[in-house]
C-alpha cells in the first residue's frame, strides 16, 4: 500500500488511477501530507488485519476522483473510509462505492463504510455501499461535545446504503458535535434491531427514503439531549416483524 508520513516534512504524492490488492492497509496519510488521485482508486482488501483500508489522521489529506473499495473477511472495527482528527481530509469528487463482506464466522463486527472523528471531515459527491456484517455502520461521525469544531460527513449526491447485518445502523451521528449533511438518500436494512438514520448529534438530509424489514426495525431515532434530525421530504417503510413505528 501506500504510507504517507510528513512527520519530518509534508510529504506529497499524486497519481492518475490506483489499483491495489491488499490484506492490509491500502493507504494511510497523516501529519499534513497529500495524497491526490485524479481518476479512480480501486482497492480489494482480503482482511487479515482491522486496519482502514484509507485512513487520514493528524491533518492528512486523501483526494480522489472515485473510489471502489470491497473488503472481503470484514474484521471488527474495520473501517472504508476513516478521517479522524484536526484538520483530516477525505475528498471524493465521484463516487464512492464500498462493498464490505462478513467472514465465514460472521464474527466481524462494529464496521463502518465512512468514519469521521475527531474533528475529522469527510466529502463524498455520492455513495453506494452495502455491509452484510452485524452491529455495522454505513456513514459513522463521532466526537466529544467539547470539540472546538464539529466533525462532519457531508455526501453532495445521492447516498445509497444497504444494511444487512442484525443491530446496524445506516447512518448515525454519534454526540452533539457530529453532522452529517445529505441529498437524495436511500436506506435499507435488513437485519433485525436495525435503524435507519439514528442522532446523538445533527443529521440533516433531503428526499429520504427508508426501509427495514428485520424485526424491530427504526426508521429514525434521535438520542439523547442533544439529537437533532432535520428531514425534507421523507417516505418510510419499516415492514419489520414487531417494528411498532417509523420514527422513534
Amino acid at each position: 500500500g501506500i504510507w504517507a508520513n510528513g512527520a519530518l516534512g509534508a510529504t506529497t504524492l499524486t497519481a492518475g488511477a490506483i489499483d491495489i490488492k491488499t490484506k492490509v492497509q491500502a493507504i494511510s496519510v497523516l501529519n499534513q501530507s497529500t495524497v491526490t488521485v485524479d481518476g479512480l482508486v480501486k482497492v480489494v482488501k482480503n482482511s487479515t488485519s482491522d486496519s482502514d483500508v484509507f485512513g487520514s489522521s493528524s491533518g492528512g489529506s486523501i483526494t480522489a476522483g472515485s473510489f471502489d473499495i470491497v473488503v472481503n473477511d470484514a474484521l471488527t472495527n474495520e473501517r472504508a473510509l476513516s478521517a479522524f482528527g484536526d484538520d483530516s481530509t477525505i475528498n471524493c469528487l465521484g463516487t464512492a462505492k464500498i462493498v464490505i463482506n462478513k467472514n465465514a464466522g460472521d464474527t466481524g463486527s462494529s464496521v463502518s463504510a465512512v468514519l469521521a472523528g475527531a474533528r475529522g471531515e469527510i466529502t463524498l459527491g455520492s455513495l453506494d455501499a452495502e455491509l452484510d456484517t452485524k452491529y455495522s455502520r454505513g456513514i459513522n461521525v463521532l466526537s466529544n461535545n467539547t470539540d472546538s469544531k464539529e466533525t462532519l460527513v457531508t455526501v453532495n449526491g445521492a447516498a445509497k446504503i444497504m444494511m444487512k447485518g442484525e443491530g446496524s445502523y445506516g447512518i448515525i451521528a454519534q454526540s452533539g458535535k457530529s453532522k452529517i449533511m445529505l441529498q437524495d438518500v436511500q436506506v435499507t436494512t435488513t437485519g433485525n434491531y436495525s435503524y435507519g438514520i439514528s442522532s446523538g448529534g445533527i443529521v440533516e438530509a433531503n428526499n429520504v427514503v427508508l426501509n427495514g424489514s428485520g424485526i424491530q426495525a427504526f426508521g429514525v431515532h434521535a438520542a439523547g439531549g442533544d439529537g437533532t434530525v432535520i428531514l425534507k421530504n421523507l417516505w418510510a417503510d419499516m415492514a419489520g416483524q414487531a417494528s411498532p413505528r417509523s420514527l422513534c
